[in-house]
């Protein structure tokens, strides 16, 4: 029956219509289905464009992917779709930049339309345009006739556009996922360093060859069982994942084959604050720690069988003058001989220190104790006045009234501050000054070493405090200024001990300042170590 008002020939025309919108609709969900179902677009992308030819009636349709594994993808349906596959680069070229999301239509008489066929009256232009506005190629539509193309069929067309867009997305999305599992899962292979993934129900979700060899596992039989079981036969190690939050830096675990490694643990995140596991990694350290026993044993012979004939020496060469009047040429060699001895000593002091003192590999234990350094620096200086001053150097001082008492390694400062006095009184000239000054900036306790010396060049600055680094100019030669390179490196050691921190500013030819920091806080506050 018609509905009253519409004549049958308009009644009938809507029901046509409902009727292909309806068939539309299906099409569209079922080709929604088949991207939905596969990664791989050469499977189904082609029925992408045998959709779009059925339903506009063109000559052709063709389907560019730039971006795609290998070379871009491209595609052809109709009887002109192989003809005309040398116009898929026209055709990308011709979209509007940025890309709009409506069709391009170019007519024969547009000065964009290709020649050499002549048979064609009409080309519309999709653009893919994926995330972030990201052009991934375009669907083009070829025509004899004008395409006149209705509103539902542009709006499919439109809706096949966009789900292909998606779908590349997702694709390219995926295979970069699989590209970075595979990158990864090669490097856990292939690396030398043991490594063990557990997930956050403490269970094994990958263990790579260098640990199955270490633990003496079967990598597969292992996945998913709890990290526990896995490890009973190796409990310290076992502890290592349950004290992971608190493990200190030097911590370490000796293998059932005799060698040692460093643990490090890492979360993985899913987002922030999602932890899905924890990776840890065995870095062997094996060398490093024969290389620390070495230096170890080679301190110790250092600091024990040359200290004690350096004694002797040191001994005999004051009592020569005693025994009977020596005369000047006598005396010259004596001083000499001292010279030499004291040299020696003080290279045999540095070489222990910057060993046992290291904050990466040294041993020292700090004693520390309520220490007063306004007493400590005062009497370092009185102590090299006259060194000072036989090479016509004058020595002042500048400190604070309100320097507090501190808990610290008074050894180690005190050492540290000998080596920046002496390293001043080297560097300078006749006539020069250098002042030592110590004061409380904000939360730091701040002593400077400056003088008047040589200075030194911008260059050179980050250098100085590095072990064994000695900056070796003409002045320096032409004044024949002797060092072992470990002074300004002990500086700093006792320094890190202290967490607190060195620095140098300096102007050539005009002198340096030298500055050594210590936080007043944590464990440098009387009353907290």
């Amino acid at each position: 029956m018609d509905q009253p008002g519409i004549p049958l020939e308009a009644s009938e025309q809507q029901q046509s219509r409902l009727q292909r919108q309806l068939e539309l609709q299906t099409t569209l969900l079922n080709t929604i289905e088949q991207l939905a179902t596969s990664f791989d677009l050469a499977a189904t992308l082609p029925g992408i464009v045998t959709t779009a030819l059925q339903v506009t009636g063109a000559e052709a349709v063709r389907l560019v992917i730039q971006e795609h594994i290998g070379a871009p993808l491209r595609l052809g349906a109709g009887p002109l779709a192989d003809t005309l596959a040398n116009w898929d680069n026209q055709m990308l070229g011709a979209l509007p930049r940025p890309p709009a999301l409506a069709p391009r239509i170019i007519t024969a008489h547009d000065p964009a339309f290709p020649a050499a066929q002549p048979s064609l009256e009409e080309i519309a232009i999709w653009p893919l345009v994926g995330k972030h506005q990201r052009l991934h190629g375009c669907l083009w539509i070829a025509s004899a006739f004008a395409l006149n193309l209705d509103q539902d069929v542009v709006a499919f067309v439109a809706a096949l556009v966009t789900q292909t867009a998606l779908a590349v997305d997702h694709t390219l999305a995926f295979q970069h996922a699989q590209d970075g599992h595979q990158w990864l899962a090669t490097i856990l292979a292939n690396s030398t360093d043991p490594v063990m993934v557990v997930n956050s129900d403490g269970r094994l979700s990958l263990v790579n060859h260098a640990a199955e060899d270490l633990l003496q596992l079967d990598g597969h039989s292992v996945i998913n069982l709890p990290v526990g079981q896995v490890l009973q036969a190796h409990p310290d190690l076992l502890r290592f994942f349950q004290e992971r939050d608190s493990l200190p830096e030097d911590a370490d675990w000796e293998s059932p084959d005799g060698r040692v490694f460093s643990p490090r643990f890492s979360s993985v995140e899913s987002g922030p604050g999602e932890t899905r596991g924890y990776v840890l990694t065995l870095r062997d350290i094996t060398a490093f720690k024969l290389l620390n026993r070495n230096q170890e044993e080679f301190i110790h012979l250092v600091s024990h069988d040359l200290r004690s004939p350096l004694t002797f020496m040191r001994g005999f060469a004051d009592l020569v003058g005693m025994v009977g009047d020596l005369n000047e040429q006598q005396v010259g060699f004596l001083e000499k001989i001292q010279s030499g001895i004291h040299q020696i000593t003080t290279l045999v002091d540095n070489i222990q220190d910057a060993g046992r003192w290291d904050p990466q590999t040294g041993f020292y234990e700090m004693n520390r104790e309520p220490t007063d350094l306004t007493r400590t620096l005062l009497d370092i200086v009185s102590n090299h006045m006259n060194h000072a001053e036989r090479n016509g150097i004058r020595m002042v001082t500048e400190i604070a009234e309100n320097i507090p008492i501190v808990n610290v390694d008074g050894l180690m400062i005190e050492r540290a501050l000998i080596n920046l006095i002496v390293n001043a009184i080297k560097y300078s000239p006749d006539g020069g000054q250098i002042t030592a000054a110590m004061r409380v900036e904000q939360h730091d306790l701040v002593i400077c070493v400056s003088d008047t010396g040589l200075g030194i060049a911008p260059e050179n600055l980050e250098h100085l405090f590095k072990r064994g680094t000695r900056i070796v100019t003409e002045e320096v030669k032409k004044n024949r200024i002797k060092g072992s390179g470990l002074g300004l490196f002990i500086v700093r050691s006792v320094a890190h001990r202290h967490n607190g921190k060195v620095w140098v500013e300096s102007d050539l030819g005009e002198g340096s300042r030298f500055y050594f920091s210590i936080p007043l806080q944590g464990a440098n506050l009387v009353g907290r170590g």
